[in-house]
């Protein structure tokens, strides 16, 4: 049983087909970076090419599929995620983070589609990439590794308290770093958002099960970034923000290290200000930290009035995967960053006199958001140098335009080979 949105083929698709296939429906108001920056593309891609998006069955998907975008969604039933020890041995595998799509191929075919064009979205979706290679052998296959899975298990080895965690987890990040490798030789192109995240591909191999014998390529793109905020006056800010989607672990170990090793020494010195936890899912137990100097704000469709109203930017990311979207965005607004060494992965180039403090020490970063409210002066110049760096470096229109004319050249070789 498969579920349908309205076919609505791009206005210059001139016959070009892509298939997409995700874990999520993509929602401009979804409460993950990684979800608007697909957005943005896919309504993108859907301009030049007549999308069908592939996506598992559920409440979420189903919400989000109504009139989400110019193209057309197919909702899979989902395979159920298994309990007890299979449970256990299902994190070994890529399909382990997310539901898979494991009937993307019949839908494909029982919609007559013969795309040209096979993108895999997240790692889950990658698992995938065989069966549509062989079903589709002569369609170009991108893979987008939003983060990739085996860097965030290394991280988590890292995070649990358990002896038993820890070997799931060094066995699962070992496991799955093979998988990568093996599944990435099925695909033409390899997207991420940071040069590390796709180190582990050969450019130049040979495709697996292509025709023509394809070679391989690997992309660096740029993330999503909202334009920047109208800021607001100087004297009206003492917020510190911290914007992340805490169901993530990273982002909840990064909040708690925070609130019990950092934010106490700047409330010393500063009294009045706020530290502001600003994302969607975040825990009881964070949401229970409340009070009139921290505000824990759970999920929010516009963050632009929380950037606005920041004095300083801080992330206190230690592990995971991908770019951290967020780190670029505060850049971008102007506003003060104070960032830990892993935070800034990806991040090659920024300037140091850009940057309001980098350490993963408490003491060191506490001071550094001191350094912040006590010269705004001095923490708005340094900003500005890096959001001129930012704004430079960074270009989501002009990265995905270069991804576009590559599938509009494999799309024009397609139909001549037919």
């Amino acid at each position: 049983m498969v579920a349908e949105a309205g076919a609505r083929a791009g206005p210059t698709s001139a016959g070009r087909r892509a298939l997409s296939v995700s874990p999520f429906v993509p929602s401009r108001s979804a409460p993950y970076a990684g979800h608007r920056f697909y957005f943005e593309y896919l309504w993108r891609l859907s301009q030049v090419f007549d999308v069908t998006l592939v996506a598992p069955d559920n409440d979420e998907n189903r919400r989000r599929s109504d009139g989400a975008g110019p193209w057309r969604t197919a909702l899979v039933p989902a395979r159920a995620k298994p309990g007890g020890w299979l449970g256990e041995l299902a994190t070994l595998s890529l399909q382990g983070r997310e539901v898979p799509v494991p009937g993307a191929v019949d839908v494909v075919r029982s919609c007559d589609i013969a795309p040209q064009v096979v993108e895999l979205q997240w790692s889950a979706s990658m698992s995938l990439a065989p069966a549509l290679r062989n079903a589709f052998p002569s369609a170009y296959v991108a893979a987008f590794q939003h983060d990739r899975y085996s860097g965030t298990l290394s991280w988590a080895r890292r995070s649990h308290l358990t002896l038993r965690g820890r070997l799931r987890d060094a066995l699962a990040s070992r496991t799955t770093a093979l998988q990568e490798r093996k599944l990435a030789a099925y695909c033409d192109l390899l997207v991420a958002f940071k040069a590390e995240d796709i180190s582990f591909v050969r450019p130049g191999a040979p495709v697996r099960g292509s025709h023509r014998g394809r070679t391989r390529t690997a992309v660096v793109i740029d993330p999503w970034l909202d334009p920047a905020p109208e800021r607001a006056p100087a004297d009206d800010r003492e917020d510190v923000l911290f914007v992340a989607a805490f169901d993530r672990a990273e982002n909840a170990a990064g909040a708690a290290w925070l609130l019990d090793h950092v934010w106490p020494l700047v409330m010393e010195r500063f009294p009045h200000a706020r530290l502001v936890l600003a994302g969607g899912n975040p825990a009881p137990s964070l949401v229970e930290r409340s009070g009139p100097s921290v505000l824990v704000t759970g999920f929010v469709a516009d963050l632009a009035p929380f950037y606005a109203a920041a004095h300083c930017f801080v992330a206190p990311v230690f592990g995971g995967g991908g770019l951290r979207f967020k780190v670029p965005q505060a850049m971008v607004a102007g506003i003060p960053l104070v960032a830990t060494h892993e935070a800034l992965a990806g991040l090659e180039g920024v300037p140091s006199s850009g940057l309001a403090g980098v350490s993963s020490d408490p003491k060191e970063f506490a001071a550094a958001i001191c350094r912040v409210l006590a010269e705004p002066e001095r923490a708005a110049h340094q900003a500005k140098a890096a959001q001129v760096w930012a704004s430079e470096r960074f270009s989501f229109e002009r990265q995905v335009a270069r991804v576009m004319e590559r599938y509009c050249g494999v799309s024009a070789a397609f139909g001549r080979a037919r």
